[in-house]
């Protein structure tokens, strides 16, 4: 599986190539070059210079133009001087040079009788956009390549990379916080997991132990929590609140593929298991459910062929949520492999509301038995993109 340019120079980079092209419309290209770089595009005039190289033709023609037109058209011209005073019989003199002041830069000076036209060195006129560094192509002397900045690629930098699938594509193998481009055209700031279980996972809820909240009105409101605050976007403690970013309301949108639920060791940030599910097709509450499951690390959770009491992220019971639950028991019989707890039985009121509890079994647990606490205390799901999902053109999500 798998950060701003310059408006004032972009827009004189338009002007001038609107201007060649205007002008150069009908000549034919003499170099095959790479990403429609062609001759007349980049053939850009010098005024009050000359290239003082012998000419390998010396023409009398009727205007730049016709200048132009003829070193296109000549299999080793590279350049010109053209000297725009005309002769007695209205002709004016053209030379047709075989370098240019890219390989010839020492013999490029000023004149007063002549402009010169010469391509461009590919970087000359910095293409790379975003803050992204031109460099020459190995393959082309006239092409170019651009060492983006995170959260761009492109030719020219000019992609806003829109998932962290896209990120660790793009060679972002690093776990951290990035900038994608958002359903609703913005850009966010996330934090990727590209480790986990093959990386390019988008991290879209945690929750943090011993913060007391309502985890499922968290989870299904209509508003995010913490969305902004950089230190949220991490898989530990330090900030003491939980977590929750716009793509969990826009979870049909989104369109994830798969989800998963992790739990780490406290400030470690040292995975201790993970739950993947099948997101497709899913919206943000039916994604979390048994006929979904691709992995657990508790073997007969995804063997079971016999009903479970609960598996859902709103609990029948006792307002607690993430619930996989094999047995009710009054308490002391009550039997599974995950939930976040709400203090209602002895076995919850033993930690702080809202603490994340797991079997660590293979198999699942009593909870008054063989409980334990992640003692990180906290859990967090994300979304993952195992292939491009484009929704009007304007979010895509692997």
């Amino acid at each position: 599986m798998n950060v701003i340019h310059q408006q004032v120079f972009m827009s004189l980079f338009f002007l001038l190539v609107f201007k060649i092209a205007k002008s150069q419309a009908s000549f034919k290209g003499s170099l095959d070059v790479a990403d429609g770089i062609l001759v007349y595009a980049n053939f850009f005039p010098f005024p009050h210079h000359k290239l003082n190289s012998t000419p390998v033709a010396s023409r009398s023609v009727h205007g730049e133009d016709d200048c132009i037109a003829a070193c296109t058209e000549a299999s080793r011209c590279r350049s010109l001087n053209f000297k725009p005073v005309p002769d007695a019989n209205n002709k004016f003199i053209c030379h047709l040079l075989n370098t240019d002041k890219f390989h010839s830069s020492e013999l490029f000076n000023t004149s007063l009788d002549f402009h010169h036209y010469s391509f461009t060195a590919p970087c000359e006129l910095n293409p790379c956009k975003n803050g992204g560094v031109c460099y020459p192509a190995a393959n082309s002397e006239y092409d170019f390549k651009c060492a983006c900045v995170a959260s761009f690629t492109g030719k020219r930098c000019d992609k806003r990379l829109k998932s962290c699938a896209e990120l660790l594509d793009a060679g972002y193998t690093k776990n951290g916080v990035y900038k994608i481009l958002s359903n609703q055209s913005d850009v966010m700031d996330v934090y990727c997991d590209q480790t986990g279980r093959g990386g390019g996972w988008t991290m879209v809820f945690k929750v943090v132990s011993g913060v007391s909240a309502d985890i499922y009105q968290l989870w299904s409101s209509s508003d995010s929590l913490n969305e902004n605050k950089t230190e949220a976007l991490n898989v530990n403690s330090s900030f003491r609140g939980h977590y929750k970013n716009r793509l969990v309301q826009n979870w049909q949108t989104a369109s994830p593929k798969e989800a998963r639920v992790a739990l780490y060791k406290n400030e470690s940030e040292t995975e201790i298991l993970s739950i993947v599910f099948n997101a497709t097709n899913s919206n943000s509450k039916d994604w979390f459910a048994k006929d979904r499951l691709t992995y657990s690390p508790w073997t007969d959770l995804h063997t079971r062929t016999t009903p479970l009491l609960d598996f859902s992220i709103e609990a029948s019971c006792c307002t607690r949520s993430f619930y996989i639950i094999r047995a009710h028991g009054g308490c002391p019989g009550d039997e599974g492999w995950l939930l976040v707890t709400y203090a209602y039985c002895a076995y919850e009121k033993r930690y702080p509301q809202t603490t994340v509890m797991y079997s660590k079994r293979t198999t699942y647990t009593n909870w008054n038995v063989y409980v334990s606490q992640v003692s990180l205390d906290k859990a967090f799901n994300s979304t993952k993109e195992p292939f491009s999902i484009v929704i009007e053109s304007w979010f895509e999500i692997e």
